[in-house]
């Protein structure tokens, strides 16, 4: 399956980024990072892997990686990253 992110979700990891690097370092930024992205690649072979959440927006589903949740859609042949939203915001309003 074919994985593609939203401009807002790079947006949303780049930011996740550069907070990172000022509250931590850039290390551990770039590292949370890396492992983040890696998730996300995973749903390229298991989109399924997230929960349905068509309560809060249709065909949305839902993965929690640490800190952050992943919004995307699953499509016939490709999946759609939407947001990658920090656990703390209200992310019903951002969907």
């Amino acid at each position: 399956m074919r994985l593609e992110l939203s401009a807002r979700a790079e947006r949303d990891i780049h930011d996740h980024f550069r907070y990172g690097v000022s509250a931590y370092s850039f290390r551990q930024a770039d590292e949370y990072t890396r492992q983040l992205r890696q998730r996300i690649g995973q749903l390229a072979d298991m989109p399924l892997l997230g929960a349905a959440r068509g309560d809060v927006r249709a065909g949305i589903r839902l993965l929690v990686f640490k800190a952050h949740n992943i919004f995307y859609r699953v499509g016939d042949s490709s999946l759609l990253v939407v947001r990658v939203l920090h656990r703390s915001v209200n992310w019903i309003d951002l969907l």
